[in-house]
């Protein structure tokens, strides 16, 4: 099974620092059931996976991607004016900042759903506002997506800095 799988848990079960639950393997016609016994110390997970073709022990930890979203990121995105090069700010607490040509404007519908992020801006420019969407997928130390605005959508590629 790879990382970015997804198996649907099935009669999970947490009792203290006791959990359990099943999963359904393999193709519908082939498919086998492994189940989980085991305990959970804050983020770390460790148990036995059970199933007809054998056991085995198995670790794990909790990856948190709210927690790597947090710091400083350099985004870079290419506009009809060249490169433009901005920084977005996202705190502990989900709240962030996205400085435009020194502006500093505040992060609104900041959300992280597995490796999907979305955030909205608005910018001013005089009296003319221009909201802008970013959505983008989380990888590491890398964020990568589509900023939309009423002109139409960029690419853009955000570096973690801090």
């Amino acid at each position: 099974m790879t990382p970015e799988a997804a198996v649907q848990i099935l009669d999970l079960k947490l009792e203290g620092a006791n959990a359990t639950f099943n999963m359904d393997m393999g193709p519908a016609d082939q498919s086998f059931r492994i189940g989980f016994e085991g305990t959970l110390d804050g983020a770390a997970l460790k148990g036995r996976f059970t199933s007809s073709r054998g056991d085995s022990e198995v670790t794990g930890k909790r990856i948190d991607k709210t927690s790597a979203l947090v710091g400083t990121w350099q985004i870079t995105r290419q506009s009809s004016r060249g490169t433009r090069t901005n920084t977005l700010k996202i705190n502990a607490d989900m709240t962030g900042t996205y400085t435009s040509r020194d502006n500093k404007i505040p992060v609104t519908d900041l959300s992280i759903e597995g490796d999907q992020v979305t955030f909205k801006v608005t910018m001013r420019y005089g009296d003319r506002e221009v909201p802008a969407t970013f959505k983008g997928k989380l990888d590491g130390t890398t964020l990568k997506g589509q900023r939309t605005t009423s002109r139409g959508a960029s690419e853009f590629t955000a570096k973690k800095i801090d």
